[in-house]
């Protein structure tokens, strides 16, 4: 469903690309890496959530989260839907980010909390 849900959505990503990989690491054809979700009707509140508070958090601490590049909600024929029914979905930017230590989670997690308390 999330290769449907990239195709509905690949213009607002990025012109003509073509997608490979899995769930949740997509990468397109230009190189480019997404991490991508796809959910059961079921989960959609959760969805909605996760995606408002992505975007707050971008909002307020441009690039140090990564940046929500499309959520929808897909009925059983893939098409988009702007209702309630139907299965979510979400593609945002992949940021590789590896092991942090201690000290410099701590660093990230006060930086993100100042720039979040700030909006």
């Amino acid at each position: 469903m999330v290769c449907s849900a990239l195709a509905i959505s690949s213009e607002r990503i990025e012109p003509r690309p073509q997608f490979s990989g899995g769930l949740p690491r997509i990468s397109s054809s230009t190189g480019k890496s997404y991490y991508a979700k796809a959910g059961s009707s079921r989960e959609r509140e959760q969805y909605v959530g996760e995606a408002e508070s992505l975007k707050a958090m971008a909002s307020a601490a441009p690039g140090l989260v990564p940046s929500l590049l499309a959520f929808g909600i897909v009925d059983e024929d893939r098409e988009e839907l702007e209702g309630t029914e139907g299965c979510p979905f979400f593609i945002s930017e992949y940021k590789g980010i590896t092991s942090l230590t201690e000290n410099s989670g701590a660093i990230s997690g006060r930086r993100l909390a100042t720039k979040m308390h700030k909006i």
